[in-house]
């Protein structure tokens, strides 16, 4: 760094990346393309499995950086677009290398949940290819690392991150008023100058970057395990490491919105959801909640099929979040499997377990055994409990149910009658009919960690993320989802309080749901607006911190996706 850029004064990492972000802007569009050797050589996959093993990782698992390549071109925007048809070849060839390595590890993963009585099958060559190729062939077809967005997002991010570490580097070696002196052509010369020569002759820069993208393709692959850890250990056949893809399901994909689903928005089901995890009912003939929000005016009760009041007292009792996770879980799947509101669509036990990414238990040879029977009895609680779920509007709708089960006769379905392998009927109350068409439908995304998170440890993030899906949408129409969300507000909708002689308990656990949906891609940032933390000493410093406000921002995949709805808004 040079002596006179007193700049660097205070704070010096803050300012550098101030001042990467006003450089960033005058460089023009580049790609980097890479060039692979074609591999000849049989994969030796007992030394890559200890490798994996050893480091964990994807893209170093058989010593091969993604940039130590043959040749690697650094184009610019017109340069890629006189050849872009040679250029995307050889980046898919590039894409299908970094496939190709998800599914060594996958591979190596199963092993190793099978043990060490399964590493002598990594030395049957043609079988391991074999299995290499159908895992292949699975992450493509089956997850989110075929669709075409995410290796936009990828592309996307990865430009971003070679236009920082390079400015970075140019700014350290000839320091920020030389930098900022230059002329935009100068700039741009210096730079692809820089770009060039550090990829072909620095390893320091080079195992940077590699790094960076190292633990970016990771998350790819923990993701997809999480999605198919079941899948992939019901599939395993007599040999540990052939999987076979047999209907998988995609509940990953019901959207084109990776890791989200759709749920209705309409404030009836915002206040049924909310009504179930506060448990805010008084008991009158039956348990019942009064509401006014807006317009909108009712009541929901508690109203068995058997109009028995002892009952409706022990379903209340037993109501939880699991209740909601059910819910939402019907209706993602109504949504997505129907196009008609009065239709019933057909579902299994065993598709509300795997999205809710419960895990079948293991048989007694290590292999998934299924989902017991306690799984499966505490499924049909919660739809026993759904259905006794009654809505009554103001001048609209009087006492009716929000979902509707039957059997393959039409009757009323009776969950003590009916065995756990049949399908079940169900379709949303026809009360929601008028929220699904016309100008009054709306949904939102919301994402399906709401639905993994476990339902005591995270109780915070499931119930913040789906406030936070049911805020975000409300607001699309204005794009004002930088509006400030006051934290007395936050807690309510959570049916959470402040604890006035600990506060700093509340304050932490709430500022570890934020920090963990951040970290999980749920919000992409949050930052108090009014708040000082020199403020938190004293008595009854917590009721003050409730009063303040955080700025909570969205995810780009929430972004997009609402834009056509702030562009329809605003014609």
């Amino acid at each position: 760094m040079h002596e006179n850029d007193n700049v660097w004064s205070q704070n010096p990492y803050a300012i550098l990346q101030q001042e990467i972000k006003q450089l960033q802007k005058v460089i023009d569009p580049f790609y980097l393309v890479f060039m692979f050797e074609t591999n000849q050589q049989p994969n030796n996959y007992t030394a890559l499995f200890d490798q994996y093993r050893e480091q964990d990782t994807v893209i170093y698992l058989d010593n091969e950086a993604v940039f130590h390549t043959s040749q690697i071109f650094v184009l610019s925007d017109a340069s890629y677009k006189e050849n872009e048809a040679l250029f995307m070849q050889l980046r898919m060839r590039a894409r299908n290398r970094i496939v190709e390595k998800m599914a060594q590890s996958i591979i190596f993963y199963v092993v190793e949940q099978k043990g060490d009585a399964a590493i002598a099958l990594l030395s049957k060559q043609t079988l391991l290819d074999k299995s290499l190729h159908v895992t292949k062939k699975l992450l493509l077809e089956k997850t989110f690392i075929g669709q075409r967005e995410t290796w936009d997002e990828f592309n996307s991010w990865y430009r971003q991150l070679i236009l920082e570490f390079v400015l970075e580097e140019i700014i350290v070696n000839y320091g920020i008023q030389h930098v900022k002196s230059l002329q935009p052509t100068q700039l741009n010369t210096l730079f692809f100058q820089f770009l060039s020569e550090n990829v072909s002759n620095m390893p320091q820069f080079v195992q940077k970057i590699v790094h960076y993208v190292e633990r970016y393709v990771n998350k790819w692959l923990e993701k997809v395990i999480d999605l198919l850890d079941a899948d992939l250990q019901s599939y395993i056949q007599d040999d540990p490491v052939t999987i076979k893809p047999l209907g998988i399901k995609e509940f990953g994909q019901l959207t084109t919105v990776p890791g989200h689903m759709y749920v209705m928005n309409n404030i009836v089901y915002q206040i049924i959801r909310e009504s179930i995890y506060q448990k805010n009912f008084t008991f009158e003939q039956w348990p019942t909640r009064t509401f006014t929000k807006g317009k909108t005016a009712g009541r929901i009760e508690i109203i068995p099929l058997s109009l028995d009041e002892q009952e409706a007292a022990h379903i209340f009792e037993q109501l939880s979040i699991n209740d909601v996770d059910t819910l939402d879980s019907l209706c993602a799947l109504f949504l997505h499997r129907t196009k008609n509101p009065h239709d019933f669509i057909e579902i299994h036990i065993t598709d509300l377990l795997m999205m809710r990414d419960l895990k079948p238990k293991l048989s007694g040879v290590g292999r998934r055994g299924g989902y017991d029977r306690k799984q499966k009895e505490q499924m049909f609680h919660a739809l026993h409990t759904l259905q006794s779920i009654t809505v009554s509007l103001e001048g609209k709708v009087k006492g009716e149910r929000i979902l509707a089960f039957e059997t393959k006769d039409g009757e009323a379905c009776q969950f003590k009658k009916m065995r756990y392998d049949e399908p079940i009927y169900c379709r949303i109350g026809q009360l929601f009919v008028p929220f699904l068409t016309g100008t009054h439908r709306q949904l939102a995304l919301l994402h399906l960690h709401a639905l993994k998170y476990h339902a005591y440890r995270h109780r915070w993030e499931k119930q913040l993320t789906r406030y936070l899906s049911w805020r975000w949408r409300t607001q699309a129409s204005q794009g004002t989802y930088l509006q400030p969300n006051k934290i007395q507000t936050l807690l309510d909708a959570l049916g959470e309080s402040l604890q006035e002689r600990t506060p700093s308990r509340t304050k932490e656990r709430f500022e570890k749901a934020l920090d963990q949906l951040q970290e999980d891609g749920i919000i992409a940032d949050w930052h108090y607006t009014n708040w000082d933390e020199n403020l938190a000493t004293g008595k009854h410093w917590g009721r003050y911190w409730v009063s303040t406000s955080v700025v909570i921002e969205p995810p780009s995949a929430i972004l997009e996706t609402y834009q056509s709805i702030l562009k329809k808004r605003h014609r």
